[in-house]
């Protein structure tokens, strides 16, 4: 006979961590999920590995329609609140305030990527287009590429590789690193 309690037999969920790295800089972003239905923003600085804590979400950010400015300064993000609202926004990493803001009706789609220092694309497409509710961040959007995803235009940049169950990131001249 079993005297455990429920809690005891479930197993305890590490955080999951993403990483986006800046093309043409030593910033990253750490997207930490968990726990549950919540979400960290991260700065990281690889040059002196310094960690700035930016803000927390509950809801979700999708790392993989998500990316940084080649410079570090900014980055574009997919995410939904806890009561299911969707939305993209491009904010300062690694912060959540959002300059540009362009909220949705659901979530196919969404997200971006950036085309330069100054520009990004927004992950559009179909009937689900996004509608700008702000835009304050003084960067160019570059006209909508239709039915793929960002984390396909991120490809030629990154390659990612699943072993086990972790990912690994080789991009460019960085060193490879797990995320």
């Amino acid at each position: 006979m079993c005297n455990k309690t429920v809690n005891e037999k479930m197993k305890k969920i590490p955080a999951r961590l993403h990483v986006l790295f800046a093309q043409k800089s030593s910033q990253a972003v750490i997207i930490r999920r968990g726990p549950s239905k919540q979400v960290a923003a991260i700065g990281w600085d690889r040059k002196d590995d310094s960690f700035t804590v930016g803000q927390w979400l509950k809801g979700k950010i999708y790392p993989y329609r998500s990316d940084m400015s080649p410079d570090g300064v900014y980055w574009i993000y997919f995410a939904m609140s806890d009561k299911g609202q969707p939305w993209t926004a491009v904010a300062k990493t690694p912060f959540l305030k959002a300059l540009d803001f362009y909220p949705k009706n659901c979530a196919w789609n969404g997200g971006g990527l950036f085309a330069s220092t100054q520009s990004y694309w927004l992950n559009d497409g179909g009937n689900t287009k996004h509608r700008r509710e702000r835009f304050n961040s003084g960067l160019s959007v570059l006209p909508q590429w239709k039915n793929e995803p960002s984390f396909s235009r991120r490809m030629p940049r990154h390659i990612f590789l699943q072993i086990g169950t972790r990912w690994m990131e080789f991009a460019g001249d960085r060193t490879n690193r797990e995320i």
